[in-house]
Order: C-alpha cells, then structure tokens, then sequence
C-alpha cells in the first residue's frame, strides 16, 4: 500500500492503546486474555508505524477470529490501518461499520475526528473529540484535541489540552512514550518535559523503538535549563542504551554529540523518510535550529526553522515542529534585533 499525505493521525496511534509496550512484547507468550489482547494491540501499532500495512491487516484479521480482537476495535483498527496507508474512504467506511455496532464506542470518534482532520474537516474533527471525552475521559483524546487545535491555528486551546493531558497522566502515574504533545511544552517549560521524558525512558529501560524521541527531550531540555554537564552526560548514556530508536533520532543525537555534521544529520534523516513525508527531516531541522539558538548562531538557527515553517505539510510531525518553530522564530527576530541595537 502506497502511503500519502497524512494529517495529525492521532498522536501515531497514542489514542488506540490503553498503554504502550516495547517490541518485545510481541515475543513474549500471553499470561491471560487481557494480556493476549494487549500484545496484539501493540504488535498491530507496531507495524502500522513501520509501515508495514498489509501485515497490521492480516494480524488484525487474526486476532478478531482468535477472539483477541474485539468487534468494535477490530473495525476501528481497520480504520486506522487505512488512514495511515493514505485510504481516507476505506478507513470511514471502517469506522461506519463500528458505529453500526456500537455507536457509543469512545476509541471510534478517536479515529473519526484523525479522519476528518486528515482531510481539512476541523470543525468535524474537534466535535468528534469532544463526543469521545463525553464519552470516557481519558488523557489520549486530550492529546487528540491538542493536535487538531495546533492544526486550526489554536495555540492557546492546545496548550490547554497539552496540559490537561500531562495532569491526567501525572494524576493516574501513567506515562506514554508518545512525545508530542512535548513540543509545546518545551519552550514554556523545559523542566517539566525533562522530568516527563526521564521517566518514560527508564520506564521502558530505553529499550523502545521510540525512545530516541525522548532522549532528545531529555538533553535539549538540560541545555536550556543550562545543565550543560548533566546534558553530555545523557546524550552518552542515551547514545549507549536507546539501539532500537529510529534512525532519524539517532543521526540527531549524534549530531548533538558532534559525531556527524548538520548536512550528513539532514542526509541521514532523509534516507530514513523514504516515501513519507518530511518526518525525520522537519524533526532534525527543528532540533538543529534549536541547538544552534541555544549557541546563540541566529544566523544559522533562523535558517533551520524558517526551512521547517516553508516546508510545513499537514502532517502531525510538520505541525508540531512549526507549533515550535514559530514562536522561537520570533524570540530570535527580536533578539537580532535587540544584538544590531546595540552596535549602533
């Protein structure tokens, strides 16, 4: 299956799954029933984000007649299957089904309002969240909401759900390696993120294919707290730990440890994008225009972000690098300027 522009998709299935676990839980032999269904959850997730689309399908298919599936979930599975291979109809013709069945299941108006996101429909889309916090509370579909309000320009709104979410998972001792929502989060308190992502890291014993995300958040978060000794030292034991991290997150942080330069960083991650769109490239020159405006390279920061906010698509990924891009722009506009102030 051919993937194709893809928006929002919420939070990369972080909406799905009640909680998320490492690759090797699809090794480990299910204790009980629960556990069965949880295993096929994360394997199916897993897949999905590795694009790997007609075996998500086929061990869908699998769990619903083992029973591992349940019917509703099943539907909506499909649906999330074919949102993320760029097959908008079949995927609402998928949710519809679910509907059908039970139309008070939370986890379908999850995946509808990804759906109508995907497709411009915002209005829709933040209706379908609000039925799905209705429905259950739960942190996912604060986060859900986050994204489509970064979408339609709401910043303050997202900030709002990003919070909400971060109380929720802090009140239920929860964490979720999904990062997002992060984004936001880091300009106004790096702090907070760092505590977040420290905890989601030794959580999973750095072990998790999406770790490298967090180890990012872990380092970029020191430097702007200025723990610059505490910063090299997690980059180390990052470097060391996170070896099933995605490569894209693994040429930034041997960028931010001086290994690699910018151009082979941008290259690496550009061969890491293969048919999607600009993921780990909008991820790499966000975190390098961060850094070098941590250095205090304007110049050269002001280049890096402008190329993420030009290049921005409606992808999840491309939006919340601009939710941080463009803020950061203007601090650095106004600090040139401050700098040239003074010359005169």
């Amino acid at each position: 299956m051919m993937s194709v522009n893809k928006a929002i998709i919420g939070s990369f299935l972080g909406l799905m799954f009640v909680f998320l676990f490492g690759l090797q839980i699809h090794a480990q032999k299910p204790r009980h029933k629960a556990q069965a269904k949880m295993d096929y959850q994360s394997s199916i997730e897993i897949l999905i984000d590795m694009e790997k689309f007609d075996e998500a399908m086929k061990m869908n298919r699998e769990g619903f007649k083992k029973g591992r599936i349940g019917q509703e979930n099943y539907y909506v599975l499909n649906g999330v299957i074919y949102l993320h291979a760029g097959y908008i109809d079949k995927c609402f013709q998928e949710l519809e089904k679910c509907k059908n069945i039970n139309p008070l299941y939370p986890h379908l108006y999850d995946i509808l309002g990804d759906a109508y996101a995907s497709i411009g429909r915002l209005e829709q889309a933040l209706e379908c969240s609000d039925r799905a916090i209705k429905i259950e509370i739960d942190f996912r579909r604060y986060r859900s909401r986050y994204f489509i309000n970064i979408q339609a320009g709401n910043l303050f709104e997202a900030l709002k759900c990003a919070e909400l979410d971060y109380n929720l998972l802090k009140a239920e001792g929860t964490f979720n390696t999904y990062a997002h929502f992060e984004y936001l989060l880091f300009l106004s308190n790096p702090q907070k993120i760092y505590n977040f992502a420290l905890t989601d890291l030794k959580k999973y014993k750095y072990a998790h294919h999406l770790s490298g995300e967090q180890a990012i958040f872990c380092v970029m978060s020191l430097r702007a707290l200025k723990r610059d000794k505490e910063s090299d030292k997690m980059l180390q034991e990052c470097l060391n730990k996170c070896k099933n991290a995605k490569p894209g997150c693994i040429a930034i942080l041997k960028y931010l440890n001086g290994d690699i330069n910018l151009q082979n960083t941008i290259d690496d991650c550009k061969k890491n994008d293969k048919h999607r769109e600009p993921w780990n490239q909008m991820r790499a020159h966000l975190w390098i225009g961060i850094d070098l405006y941590q250095k205090g390279e304007l110049k050269d920061s002001q280049k890096e972000l402008e190329w993420v906010v030009d290049h921005q698509v409606t992808d999840c990924t491309s939006i919340y690098a601009c939710a941080v891009a463009k803020p950061l722009l203007i601090q650095l506009k106004l600090k040139m300027a401050q700098e040239a102030n003074k010359k005169f």
